[in-house]
């Protein structure tokens, strides 16, 4: 089996999350959109077996 991850590379995000976070040095959380990003450009191959 073959697949082929983001084929024209495309700079987007998998899925968009709306939350309150706070790091170490900021006084109080802030709500803002968290997105984590889609794979780079990649082919992936495996071999698949019955027996």
């Amino acid at each position: 089996m073959a697949e082929v991850l983001n084929l024209f590379n495309r700079k987007i995000s998998d899925i968009d999350y709306f939350y309150k976070s706070q790091l170490r040095n900021e006084a109080a959380p802030v709500s803002d959109i968290h997105t984590h990003p889609a794979e780079p450009r990649a082919l992936r191959v495996g071999l698949i077996m019955n027996f």
